[in-house]
């Protein structure tokens, strides 16, 4: 959506950074046109505590499964990368839910090549999404 570069688009995750949240939601309102927002949001489904579920958006943010970014056309440097650099490992996150654990458990063969491929497109993820805010900055 934000490709069209007539749509505001925002990826946010409130447990991980409620001020973005908020900030992305607020913008994303205001905008007169059409507004997308994809929002984290964790589930008993994945197969954790619900105690922990706002910890684990931190941790997909931090470890980079979940960036957050907002596209506002409205804006002369449209896309803004709101995340770091990934930290920790993607594994690490992954582990603390049921639904990943499965196929570690099931085919651990084929969890390790799907681990090592996922990890790879977070970091390629962030670099192509770093590039696109600095050259937006220009």
């Amino acid at each position: 959506a934000a490709s069209y570069g007539t749509c505001f688009v925002g990826q946010i995750s409130l447990g991980a950074n409620p001020a973005h949240a908020i900030k992305t939601l607020v913008a994303a309102e205001s905008y007169r046109g059409p507004s997308l927002i994809i929002a984290y949001s964790h589930c008993i489904a994945q197969g954790i505590d619900m105690k922990t579920g706002m910890e684990l958006q931190k941790e997909a943010v931090k470890c980079g499964y979940w960036p957050l970014w907002s596209y506002d056309p409205r804006l002369e440097k449209p896309f803004v990368l709101a995340s770091k650099a990934p930290e920790g490992s993607l594994k690490d996150f992954e582990t603390k839910q049921n639904r990943f654990n499965q196929l570690f458990r099931n085919n651990p063969e084929k969890a390790q090549k799907f681990e090592e491929v996922a990890q790879e497109n977070i970091q390629k993820r962030f670099e192509y999404y770093s590039a696109l805010a600095e050259m937006m900055k220009n």
